[in-house]
Parts: structure tokens; sequence; C-alpha cells
């Protein structure tokens, strides 16, 4: 069963909530009320809209083509203050030992970190970062199974402080794009289980036939 994430956008500021410039791009800044990032703030962001036909049907798809863009935006906001929600029940069930370590350094086995040793790509071009709260930023990419074609690359969004450098963030992407390559081989196998029928396999004898 597919998750329903809602959304209540609203425009920041009072009426007419809106700014144009001398060039005549309407900027409007709108707020996502039903999540909040860790510090209690809300999704929050500047949209501009720039009319290419002058006239007011024009000027409505413009408005309509910068919803879309709002409601995208903001749903990837959401998938990281959830992924941030998720980590955090996890934690809660995880003790940390104090003193966390206290041996010879020389005889620590390192465990073996999470890395792209299985074939994940991660698509260099399709890399964005978003500032959040210095040095915490919202980073996206496209990643994909080594075996798998750029069409097949799935869009990973996850939080990622840059003082634990760039290891790290690699880490993070191909770790939630395996949960989500597993969740969906989970949700396939459901969806076959509920709504498709098993048939039995035919073989070719060669002559057209079948056996």
């Amino acid at each position: 069963m597919l998750k329903m994430v809602l959304v209540n956008i609203i425009p920041v500021g009072t009426s007419p909530y809106y700014t144009v410039d001398d060039e005549g791009v309407i900027h409007i800044t709108l707020k996502e009320t039903l999540h909040s990032y860790s510090d209690g703030s809300n999704p929050q962001h500047e949209f501009t809209v720039t009319v290419v036909e002058q006239t007011l049907q024009g000027l409505k798809n413009a408005l309509s083509l910068a919803m879309d863009d709002a409601i995208d935006y903001f749903k990837k906001e959401i998938d990281a203050i959830e992924y941030r929600e998720l980590v955090l029940s996890g934690m809660a069930a995880i003790t940390i030992d104090n003193p966390l370590f206290s041996a010879d350094t020389d005889t620590y086995e390192k465990t073996q970190k999470v890395s792209d040793g299985n074939g994940e790509i991660i698509i260099s071009d399709t890399i964005k970062i978003t500032e959040q709260t210095d040095p915490v930023y919202l980073v996206s990419a496209y990643v994909m199974d080594a075996g798998e074609t750029r069409d097949d690359a799935i869009g990973i969004t996850v939080l990622w402080n840059s003082n634990t450098g760039h290891s790290k963030l690699k880490e993070g992407l191909i770790s939630k794009f395996r949960e989500i390559k597993d969740s969906s081989s989970t949700l396939l196998e459901d969806i076959k289980s509920s709504i498709g029928v098993t048939l039995p396999k035919t073989i070719s004898s060669g002559n057209g036939e079948t056996e």
C-alpha cells in the first residue's frame, strides 16, 4: 500500500502575498506547515514565476507550473524530514556505550563501511545541494545499480553534515538507495501475490509448438 503524504502549503506574509520586480517576474514565498525541521521551523522557499504569454490565461498557466514546482520542492523536503525521524526512532532503540572504546588501537578491527562495492553508481550530474542550516545540507542525486541504465536510476535525498566529509555523504546516498530497492522488491512481491495469477510455463519444441 502506497504511503499518503499530506501537505499544507500556504503563502507567507500578508495579502497580496507576492511582489513583481522590474522585469515582470513574480516572487512569492510559500511555506509547508505540517512538517518541521529539527530546529522547529517549517520548510519555506521563495518561488519565481515568469509569464511567457502576456495574457490572463498565460498568467494562470505560469502560476500552475509554479505550484507544480512548489509541490515537488516541499515533497523533497518532507522526504528528508521523515527520513530523519526514521533515523531518530531507530536510534532510540540503540544504547551507546560509555566509554565507547577502551582498548589497544592496534588490535581494533574496523567495521566494513557501506560503499559502492556492490556496484552502485551515483550519477554526478544529478547531484543537487541545498543549504539547510550550515553545516547541514539537503543533498539529492540519482543512484543506480551497475547493471542498470540511467532510466532505471532512483532519486535519493539525504541530510548531510558537511563536517563529516564526502565519504559519509556517499555512504548515506547508497544506504538509502539500498533501503528503497529492498522495500520496492518486497512491495512487488506483495502485489504479485495479491493480484497476480500463476500460470505454468510452456516450453517451445523448436517447431513453433509448445509442450
